[in-house]
């Protein structure tokens, strides 16, 4: 439990995506925003103030964290970015819309997706800056393929 309270930043950038997705399992929003640097900010709402992308920051973290259920965290592999103060992590984890966590684990519509996560140490902590989404899943490469056509 130390990584979410504050008191001890983690150490590498694949800790500190260990406790961001506990945050976001456990619904610790104020977490997932104070460890998101402010380059993301820049980023992801670029025609906005920083106060007003900051709250645009909370509200999406509130989204994520009160519609979705988290699971299966995997990580596959890091590397050293081109400073010392950079990392990344490509990781997976699965995502499931919290309105049918009524349903059997088997029912539920489970979605995997894989990312890779920037970070940058600030101060000693890392935080996140950005990420890439890779929107396939390994299954549906073959599940939707088209068969082949019978030689005539």
């Amino acid at each position: 439990g130390r990584l979410r309270t504050g008191s001890s930043a983690p150490k590498t950038p694949e800790a500190a995506l260990r406790a961001r997705f506990s945050a976001f399992v456990k619904g610790n929003e104020q977490y997932i925003v104070s460890t998101t640097h402010h380059d993301y900010l820049a980023f992801h709402y670029e025609n906005k103030s920083v106060e007003e992308a900051r709250k645009q920051l909370e509200q999406d973290v509130k989204v994520g964290c009160s519609m979705f259920d988290y699971t299966g965290l995997s990580v596959n592999q890091t590397e050293p970015g081109s400073i010392e103060d950079e990392g990344f992590v490509a990781f997976q984890y699965k995502s499931s819309p919290k309105d049918q966590a009524s349903a059997s684990e088997e029912e539920r519509d489970w979605k995997t997706t894989n990312e890779k996560a920037r970070f940058l140490r600030v101060n000693g902590a890392w935080q996140f800056v950005d990420y890439q989404r890779f929107e396939y899943n390994a299954t549906s490469l073959f599940k939707d393929s088209p068969e082949p056509v019978p030689k005539q």
